[in-house]
């Protein structure tokens, strides 16, 4: 068994140029413990583990401390039974707690919020000899996942305020939500080895089932009662300004009726066969073909969408030597990419209207028919006339606009989003338990589906209606990776190990992820224009460096190291004239460059043995090298408050220092 304990504070850290510990205090401290053993001699063995993370910060000058909590478990149990039988259970718990999460100068604690999420996954496998030749194996799963969304304060009759004047956010926060999701699965494959048949054969077929549920419910805060969410409450949440003496006043209203509960299932089916080919003791080839497919039901009942792909992947290994000192690979293979799996979040048939209300007391009016007549004066609709809970404003509101009146459909013709992928590679042992690799990747991913306004479907027209949107492959949405990658292993000295990689790449692409919400190719032409370039991943070199030294008088340095070359930006307009969300590239995609990425940290352990115990005191220092790179900058050609486009916001924390005690038993 083992305990291991962590700690880190700000009075551990070291000021920089742009970074004072005493501005922004925070701590962090982990303990995790395992214990291991035998139920019965030879028979059953147990293995468990459970870790424990707490932090929290107060950003500078923040009205509020960011809190997290994390304690997480896992379980293990394993039984032989019989000579030719094997079972296996497994038990992994995982809740975090997220208090104050929007921590910083413009939020005042009550309007802040927290977020829980539990996580439970339960996995038991079987595996068993039927024949000299054959292998069976059998598991089943379960995963569910419940996260929570609230106001700190629960109240849900609070109003929230953000001033558009000063930034400040006041009141509460301004919605509430709960995702519940679920996964069942079963699976079974059959290992068959064959000789003599052209050389021999280790051929592999399986089928895997998986049945999907997420469940999500939530609405806006502010309503009068405080009563919880349910279809057609309405919540609030106002939009103001400043008067001559810095008071709030009544600027904009918007009324959210809560949606209905929403539920999407799907199904998962999968289908695989292997081959893995021994032609002659040096050469072997690997052959398989898999099939997968996803059906997602809405919230409805109603078949969305239902994407299914075949994936062959062909391998070659060739010992060239025949000594296992000089080895040559090749693979290819075709891979059905997972964002598929956020389709049922997203296509559904509720439909959420978001409606917004104009002051009547911004326009100097004082009772309802003044309000309208003046709105209609100055070239508002003003198609109605109500007032609020609170009487924010004591004259009332006229009715502006409303968005998001139509759900989110789905392509008819959605495809899945899917990968090609070829490795070379060449690996040669130098020395005693000392190898070099060279590897060529080259990665391309097509059919990439996004969201887009619907009248961009299937041809994007410029004044397309965005008051729906429609998931469907995008044919302008392409990524393309090649890397070249130099690597270095050495165990060459039992006290020492290496590991060091050196990477030449290039990352371009038209989207930075295979998701859905991206800002991309939503209205054309202005989310259309400049998206080709440089991925923000992309960073031409990359050198990272890990390993250990074991010293004399149970000393161990332990070390990690990164050298990038600079990572890419993209200034961009949100003030496009008839552009109405998002932002427009005004060059292409990743044009500019920003700093170079440098780290380097350190672990230095002195051992004690005490009876059957061992005692080590750890010291680990962070960026020992005291780097401040930037991480982020303006990228927007306004500027960004005090700062203009292309200087940096985000810097690199300057170096700090970890403590640590571990006992292993």
């Amino acid at each position: 068994g083992t305990l291991d304990l962590r700690y880190t504070d700000n009075s551990l850290e070291t000021s920089g140029e742009h970074y004072d510990p005493e501005e922004q205090t925070g701590r962090a401290s982990i303990a995790s413990a395992t214990l291991g053993g035998k139920f019965i001699p030879d028979r059953a063995w147990y293995f468990g583990s459970l870790e424990m993370i707490l932090w929290d910060m107060t950003p500078t000058g923040a009205l509020a401390t960011f809190e997290g909590e994390n304690v997480r478990g896992f379980g293990k149990v394993t039984g032989q039974i019989g000579a030719s039988w094997l079972g296996v259970g497994k038990y992994h718990k995982n809740p975090i707690e997220w208090l104050n999460i929007y921590t910083d100068p413009f939020t005042t604690p009550e309007a802040n919020a927290r977020w829980d999420s539990d996580e439970t996954i339960a996995q038991a496998e079987v595996s068993g000899v039927l024949t000299d030749n054959l292998l069976w194996d059998f598991q089943f799963g379960t995963q569910t996942l419940t996260e929570e969304y609230t106001p700190m304060k629960g109240d849900m009759s609070a109003l929230g305020h953000v001033n558009l004047d000063t930034g400040m956010y006041t009141g509460t926060d301004w919605s509430i939500w709960k995702r519940d999701s679920d996964r069942d699965q079963i699976g079974t494959s059959l290992s068959w080895f064959l000789d003599d048949h052209l050389g021999s054969h280790d051929l592999k077929a399986g089928f895997d089932y998986q049945s999907t549920r997420i469940e999500i419910d939530g609405c806006w805060t502010g309503n009068p009662e405080g009563q919880p969410c349910s279809p057609g409450l309405e919540g609030f949440f106002f939009m103001d300004q400043a008067d001559a003496g810095g008071d709030a006043v009544p600027f904009m209203m918007q009324v959210h009726p809560g949606p209905p509960p929403r539920e999407a299932r799907g199904s998962l089916p999968s289908v695989f066969l292997r081959d893995t080919w021994r032609l002659r003791p040096n050469v072997s080839l690997q052959l398989g073909l898999r099939w997968d497919q996803a059906a997602w039901d809405n919230d409805t009942g109603r078949e969305v969408a239902k994407l299914d792909m075949l994936q062959p992947r062909l391998g070659a290994t060739w010992d060239i030597t025949r000594d296992g000192r000089t080895l040559a690979r090749a693979s290819w293979g075709r891979f059905m990419h997972p964002s598929f799996l956020r389709l049922p979040r997203l296509a559904q048939e509720a439909a959420e209207t978001y409606e917004f209300w104009g002051s009547c007391s911004m326009l100097g009016a004082w009772d309802q028919e003044s309000c309208l007549t003046i709105a209609r004066l100055v070239g508002f609709d003003a198609g109605g006339f109500r007032s609020d809970p609170a009487s924010w404003d004591p004259v009332g509101w006229f009715y502006m606009d409303a968005i998001g009146t139509e759900p989110t459909q789905v392509a008819p013709d959605l495809g899945p989003t899917y990968a090609d992928e070829l490795i070379l590679s060449f690996e040669r042992e130098l020395l005693r338990r000392t190898s070099l690799e060279l590897s060529f990747v080259d990665k391309i991913t097509r059919d990439i589906f996004d969201d887009t306004c619907a009248d961009n479907y299937p041809i994007p027209e410029p004044g397309a209606d965005c008051s729906a949107k429609t998931i469907a492959n995008i044919p302008q949405a392409e990524r393309d990776y090649r890397a070249w990658i130099l690597r270095f292993e050495s165990r060459a000295l039992d006290r020492l190990h290496v590991l060091a990689s050196y990477t030449y790449s290039e990352a371009k692409g038209s989207i930075n992820w295979s998701g859905l919400d991206s800002i991309d190719f939503d209205e054309y032409p202005y989310h259309f224009d400049n998206r080709y370039g440089y991925l923000d991943n992309h960073q031409r070199h990359r050198i990272k460096v890990n390993g250990y030294v074991l010293l004399p008088w149970k000393l161990d340095l332990a070390f990690s190291g990164l050298w990038a070359s600079p990572w890419r930006w993209t200034p961009y307009d949100d003030t496009v004239e008839g552009m109405l969300r998002g932002w427009a590239f005004v060059e292409p995609r990743g044009s500019r460059e920003g700093s170079n990425e440098t780290r380097l940290d350190l672990q230095l352990g002195k051992a004690f043995d005490v009876g059957r115990f061992r005692i080590k005191l750890i010291g680990s220092v962070i960026n020992l090298l005291d780097s401040e790179n930037s991480e982020a900058v303006c990228e927007d050609i306004e500027g960004c408050g005090e700062f203009a486009l292309g200087d940096a916001i985000e810097w690199q924390q300057p170096r700090y220092f970890e403590l640590g005690l571990r006992l292993e038993f």
